[in-house]
């Protein structure tokens, strides 16, 4: 089944919106008459009355000429009429719709119009005005402007009547609530013809106040809902469009398909008006890139086939259906997809455990999806979900249905050790104002005697509570535990009313990450769940006060404090889904760099754990089928590389990261290690790790599971083993590393590591570490800077660094320190320097000559300098045309603890020198200086300007160039 796409729909409308005003006069003369009857033919093949054409019926409310109702004919005001039997609260008397011919319109001078003087307005289109076929879908558009509406909105529903004219159950369809700000918006409502008894379609425009749209959302029992006394909603150019019937499915659980299947989409197209039609189907992968496509030519209006997109790399793609005629657009449907290999075996056995941490939370489930819950998940490779209990709706008899359609899921989930969460996140409406609680508020409902709540929970604690131990009370989100006096005391109540029927309950509290965790809540069987809404860089900052507040908890043998990162994905219409992706990716690899180690070290006192939400999508067009989101896809990855790994170590990548992790404790060695890396630089300018990483095969992954094998290059005169990883902002895993090796190339710094710009030589340290479980040997030699590494050319005489070559031996998990003395010239270039090092290395065995290259600065610890330039219509007489002057700026920030006294000197080819002097520049304090050259763009331009500085008192010197382009 496809996705109805809502922006094929508004586009549809809009186009539809456009062409119709010549054909407006023909369709309304053939409607005016009696509606036909119904033909007696077969479904597929019907008869073409007059009204089967694409555009079944416009309202233009163009009627001044033979209306003199205020009401466009065939229609009525939706107000609440107790006397003439009509109950509709929130709709009061006093608001009335009223054709209107002074205000803007799309086409023509008519429109209708909706005020409020409070409360909600309603136009109807009276029953039996509209026919349609039972096995047809219909897509209603109407353009809408509202002026003076804060609170209220405008929206258009649509729903199918028998041949009584009484609405068919589950056969209406709402659009969106909009205000458009004195601005025409076409607003699209599909039809879908499942319901064979249909015979007539009912529209109702309508301007609702937040007490009527807002029911199907956050709704507290003791809201007061705010309201617009004076406003207006305007709509025109109403229409109801046949549109083609369009199914695409992959019959995969969430339409994921595994490898070695290949994607095969059946498609389904029925339309009923008998024009000639194109079926467009084009696949884009996550970044929108279009990498299939096909054309077909429905017979009849019908086409049943099935296509096999030609996909060469696993992921996840979208594909779309475009139904048109004559080029002009009448149908489309949407089906995302993924085609990934199988959750591997690396995350089962002794690395399972791991596979616990990684949870998803879907959202509501329908009935006819539960089933295929279990198959879904371990698709995803996850090993705990978190199942919603409750829906709004809910009454004591739907409770015991959905326990029932749970049971033989959480069985199947539970028997492949897959940890089960039950989710009463808000409380069902009735139990809510029964019990007179806030339907958010399910930690002040369970403090209630056990009889307000009993018939909503105890079924499910009667027949889960053998099997699953966690509950979550409240949303994620949700700050209420937090804001709790009482917390411990609510949450022991809670506990107790639990434990009558689940043994030794764990209890999920909401929590939010900027408040400091409570060690009192963790002593005994508590989870917090804490939505990933931050900056991940606040990872290490968490891990720290999680492990600090476990480290006074004792708690119950088997019983460890349980702390679960939610990760909601980033808006993907804001910011597309393959950067959504990477975040979440990004963020997970954090999690697990900085929270696992503790977690080990802590010896089980802690876990924690992160979850995804809502991995997939229910579409319920016409069969409910779940669609896979790309955060689930990479997730199943992220699974596969990091379950049964820890971090051991850290790379220097400038503008990236690179995570070494090697086999977790109690794991055996043949795991191996990874290499997870990235750029966070901007997407055009990727990062390049160098760095020889062992001998064996190493294959690169990318987040959907293609792998490529990494390129060993050889480098220098010496032909220098060095493995090439180009970094995006997508993390890249290279399986297949030799750890201890890229934990050598971690180890090895100078020390200190920054050089200090001053005139005299200075000593250092160079810190060699041996990770290897045996003792190590070599000699190194140290190559740059000094212009060494080409033996071919002549080496830098600026440099002067004692010794270059050194020996060692080095005992398992020791270190050693070489020391070195470090000279250069007065005019060196402030900056990051190359320190290249090679290495001719005996460790488990002899892997020759290896080089290590790392970045070092030279600099000054007392003062930072920063260069630009500004470039202005030049002012002297003298400069040709279009010359330009240039100022060199450069900013001093004094980082020390005592005011500095500055001298400054710019240099440019061809230039007169410039002095600046700085007095006194205080602590945190900073000057900015300009040195002017007039008319001297065009001379400068390609070339280099530097900027020396000096700190008056002492030999400090730093020296800095900006190129200028």
């Amino acid at each position: 089944m496809a996705v109805a796409d809502p922006r094929c729909w508004c586009a549809l409308g809009a186009l539809l919106l456009a062409c119709v005003a010549p054909a407006r006069a023909q369709v309304v003369a053939e409607d005016t008459g009696t509606a036909p009857a119904e033909p007696e033919v077969a479904p597929l093949a019907p008869a073409r009355p007059s009204l089967a054409g694409r555009i079944v019926k416009v309202f233009d409310f163009e009627e001044r000429s033979f209306n003199p109702l205020p009401v466009p004919l065939g229609w009525y005001r939706g107000q609440s009429d107790p006397a003439r039997g009509r109950q509709r609260p929130g709709y009061p008397v006093f608001n009335g719709a009223v054709l209107d011919y002074a205000s803007p319109a799309v086409s023509g001078a008519g429109t209708v119009r909706l005020p409020t003087s409070g409360g909600s307005t309603a136009l109807l289109l009276s029953t039996g005005t509209v026919s349609v076929f039972p096995s047809a879908d219909y897509m209603v558009t109407a353009a809408v402007r509202t002026e003076n509406l804060t609170h209220a909105r405008a929206r258009v529903t649509a729903r199918l009547l028998d041949q009584e004219g009484d609405p068919i159950a589950g056969a209406e369809s709402v659009s969106a609530p909009i205000r458009t700000g004195r601005q025409w918006q076409v607003l699209g409502v599909p039809v879908l013809g499942d319901f064979e008894q249909a015979a007539f379609l009912q529209l109702e425009l309508s301007l609702v106040q937040p007490e009527i749209y807002a029911i199907d959302g956050d709704r507290g029992q003791f809201d007061i809902w705010p309201q617009d006394y004076d406003g207006a909603a305007w709509f025109d150019d109403v229409m109801i469009i046949q549109i083609p019937r369009i199914e695409m499915t992959t019959h995969q659980p969430a339409n994921i398909v595994l490898r070695p299947r290949r994607p095969k989409l059946d498609l389904f197209l029925r339309d009923l008006t008998g024009e000639r039609l194109l079926a467009s189907m084009s696949v884009v992968d996550v970044d929108g890139r279009l990498v299939a496509s096909e054309e077909f030519y429905p017979v009849g209006g019908r086409l049943q086939t099935s296509w096999t997109p030609d996909l060469d790399r696993l992921g996840w793609y979208r594909a779309t259906m475009r139904v048109t005629n004559e080029g002009q657009h009448v149908g489309a449907a949407v089906l995302d997809f993924a085609w990934i290999d199988p959750a591997s075996a690396s995350n089962l056995g002794e690395a399972s455990p791991d596979r616990r941490r990684f949870g998803v939370m879907p959202g509501a489930l329908p009935d006819e999806l539960i089933p295929r819950v279990a198959d879904i998940v371990a698709a995803l490779g996850a090993g705990s979900v978190t199942l919603p209990a409750w829906r709004d709706s809910d009454r004591p008899a739907d409770v015991a249905e959905r326990v029932d359609r749970y049971t033989p899921v959480i069985e199947e989930l539970v028997d492949d050790e897959r940890e089960v969460t039950l989710a009463l996140t808000r409380i069902p409406e009735a139990l809510a104002d029964a019990s007179t609680v806030d339907p958010d508020d399910v930690l002040d409902l369970m403090t209630l005697a056990r009889e307000r709540w009993a018939d909503y929970i105890e079924p499910m604690l009667d027949r889960f509570g053998q099997r699953v131990r966690r509950w979550q009370l409240g949303a994620v989100g949700d700050e209420r535990p937090f804001r709790l006096a009482d917390r411990a005391g609510v949450v022991d109540l809670v506990d107790e009313a639990l434990s009558r029927l689940v043994p030794g309950p764990v209890i999920a509290l909401p929590w939010a990450a900027d408040q400091a965790f409570d060690a009192q809540l963790a002593e005994d069987r508590r989870s917090l769940v804490v939505p990933l809404g931050f900056a991940g860089d606040a990872l290490e900052v968490i891990a720290e006060d999680w492990h600090e507040a476990l480290a006074g908890v004792e708690p119950l043998p088997g019983e460890e404090p349980h702390f679960t990162l939610v990760f909601e994905p980033m808006d993907h219409q804001t910011f597309g889904p393959g950067v959504s992706t990477a975040e979440m990716a990004r963020r997970a690899v954090r999690f697990w760099a900085a929270f696992m180690p503790m977690m080990d070290e802590s010896e089980q006192r802690g876990w924690a754990s992160i979850a995804l939400t809502d991995p997939w999508r229910w579409v319920r067009v016409r069969r409910p089928q779940a669609v896979p989101t790309p955060e689930a896809v990479a997730w199943q990855r992220l699974i596969d590389h990091l379950a049964g790994r820890r971090l051991v170590g850290e790379l220097a990548v400038e503008g990236g990261r690179a995570y070494i992790f090697g086999p977790a404790p109690g794991v055996s060695s043949a795991r191996g290690g990874v290499l997870v890396a990235w750029s966070d630089g901007p997407v055009a300018e990727p990062a390049r790790l160098g760095i020889f990483l062992g001998r064996g095969d190493l294959l690169a992954y990318d987040l959907w599971g293609n792998a490529r094998p990494v390129s060993l290059e050889s480098v220098g005169e010496l032909g220098l083993p060095m493995h090439a990883i180009e970094l995006a902002r997508q993390p890249v895993f290279v399986e297949g590393v030799d750890v201890e090796l890229a934990l050598f190339h971690a180890g090895l710094r100078l020390d200190p590591p920054m050089i200090v710009s001053r005139a005299a030589a200075q000593q250092h340290e160079l810190v060699v570490a041996n990770p290897w479980p045996v003792p190590i040997r070599g000699e190194l030699f140290v190559v740059e800077p000094g212009g060494f590494s080409n033996p071919a050319t002549r080496a830098e005489r600026s440099w002067d660094i004692q010794p270059r070559v050194a020996r060692f031996v080095i005992d398992p998990g020791d270190e050693v320190r070489i020391p070195v003395t470090v000279g250069f010239s007065a005019a060196e270039i402030a900056g990051d320097k190359p320190f290249i090092v090679d290495v001719d290395l005996i460790a488990d065995e002899a892997y020759g000559l290896v080089r290590i290259v790392k970045s070092v600065e030279l600099g000054l610890p007392e003062v930072s300098l920063t260069l630009d330039y500004t470039t202005q219509p030049s002012e002297v007489r003298s400069a040709g045309p279009g010359e330009r002057d240039i100022a060199v700026l450069a900013e001093i920030v004094n980082r020390s603890d005592q005011p500095l006294t500055l001298e400054l000197l710019s240099a440019a080819p061809g230039q007169p020198r410039r002095k600046a002097t700085v007095d006194a520049l205080a602590p945190g304090e900073s000057a900015v200086r300009s040195f002017p050259y007039p008319a001297a763009f065009s001379a400068l331009e390609g070339n280099s300007v530097a900027v020396g500085l000096r700190i008056i008192g002492d030999d400090s010197r730093l020296t800095k160039t900006i190129e200028i382009r």
